[in-house]
């Protein structure tokens, strides 16, 4: 689970994760344009989302190793989801 990893284990996740979650803020930001918050900002909602999927996959008790594919559904469907949502906000808040 999230909190059995050990250190060394979190920080390889950690920059795994960060490097993909900068390719995919690029990524984004070339889609969205004006509507989304930058390379960085994306970035940040993206790996918040990442983070937010795993942590709502490991409260329902499942253990990452057995599917890695579901896995990586869940973390993208959760940055997925952040980084949308902002965006939503963003453009309907905007005067």
């Amino acid at each position: 689970m999230l909190f059995e990893m050990s250190t060394m284990d979190f920080l390889i996740s950690l920059a795994v994760m960060c490097c993909i979650a900068y390719i995919l803020g690029w990524f984004c930001d070339n889609i969205l344009g004006r509507t989304g918050y930058g390379i960085l900002g994306n970035s940040i909602l993206v790996l918040l989302g990442i983070y937010g999927g795993l942590y709502a996959l490991n409260e329902y008790g499942y253990e990452f190793h057995w599917v890695p594919l579901y896995t990586l559904g869940a973390a993208l469907s959760g940055a997925f989801v952040s980084l949308f949502f902002m965006c939503f906000v963003k453009r309907f808040t905007r005067n």
